[in-house]
């Protein structure tokens, strides 16, 4: 139990510094500005929509149903493709990340070798795969960040190689 909780420890402490580094503060003054007055514009955006919104629950509520969609109807059937969207991407990325991730040592353990392995095979197995999809993520997106969900991905895929090994 405690060597568990040292391992838990040094997990968060490791990946601490990914996690934080994949926020990137503004280099310079007139960055800082251009990122305000962009934060600004969206909250201002976001507020005519809410408004617009309300106002057409208003309309809808004291006229008849035979009203034809407006402008501000569009907009909102946008922006709820849009969360869709955005929800499916995530999903999406979730099952690529930890299926790509966890497909190599699943295969190894449980079709090929049928058996849990050693120490001396699952380290090298978990850190190729590690260096893959890390080589992977830089690759699709462009930028050296955030490699927090390899680093727990190798984690677990050295738990399933390890899982139910006996030393003789």
């Amino acid at each position: 139990m405690k060597n568990r909780l040292l391992f838990a420890l040094l997990i968060l402490l490791l990946g601490v510094p990914f996690f934080v580094g994949a926020i990137e503060p503004p280099k310079t003054w007139d960055e800082a500005n251009r990122l305000a007055k962009e934060n600004y514009a969206e909250l201002v955006k976001e507020n005519e929509e809410r408004q617009a919104q309300e106002l057409i629950k208003n309309e809808e509520s004291t006229t008849s149903s035979n009203v034809k969609p407006s402008s501000t109807d569009k907009l909102i059937i946008e922006k709820d493709i849009k969360g869709v969207a955005l929800f499916i991407t995530v999903i999406l990325s979730i099952l690529f990340t930890w299926g790509l991730g966890l497909i190599i040592p699943i295969l190894l353990r449980f079709v090929f070798l049928k058996r849990p392995v050693s120490k001396i095979v699952a380290i090298p197995i978990v850190v190729v795969t590690y260096f893959i999809q890390i080589g992977l993520a830089i690759e699709m997106s462009g930028t050296n960040k955030g490699h927090f969900s390899p680093f727990l991905i190798a984690i677990v895929a050295y738990f399933i190689m390890r899982k139910g090994y006996k030393s003789k």
